[in-house]
């Protein structure tokens, strides 16, 4: 039996991947874009994926993208939890550059924080005043390592 190409893509796997890619984020220092690339070619064919990089040192800067050639595919992957070179890893469909800048139109839950001291412990309340740093209208906030 043999079978021929339309030429014709489904719904769900199109040439213009717009919502097939992936953030990555939480990824250890030592994974390599082709870690990244191997690891997530397990649920499905991987078209692109990038580690970001610092311009500096490049050094991994934590995070990166993956892009899939089939939609349901990048659902179903943000869905799920990961674990890569050891570390936890969130996955969540990526966000436009130009949707992000525009005012009031991105929110995000969460936000990283850099630069903590090793001696933290994990549970340990993390108290922030926003206030000292980005102006007198914004609340205190609290939160747990």
């Amino acid at each position: 039996v043999s079978t021929q190409s339309t030429g014709l893509m489904s719904d769900s796997e199109s040439s213009d991947p717009v919502g097939h890619k992936l953030f990555v984020g939480g990824l250890s220092w030592d994974t390599t874009n082709d870690g990244l690339k191997h690891y997530f070619e397990k649920f499905g064919t991987v078209l692109d994926s990038t580690i970001m990089r610092d311009r500096a040192t490049g050094r991994s800067r934590g995070f990166g993208f993956v892009t899939f050639a089939d939609l349901d595919v990048a659902n179903r992957v943000s869905e799920e939890t990961h674990v890569l070179d050891g570390r936890t890893i969130e996955s969540k469909k990526a966000i436009p550059r130009e949707e992000i800048s525009q005012v009031g139109s991105f929110r995000t839950k969460k936000i990283f924080v850099g630069g903590l001291p090793l001696t933290l412990e994990e549970g340990k309340p993390l108290t922030f005043d926003s206030r000292s740093i980005f102006g007198e209208n914004l609340p205190l906030f609290s939160s747990r390592i």
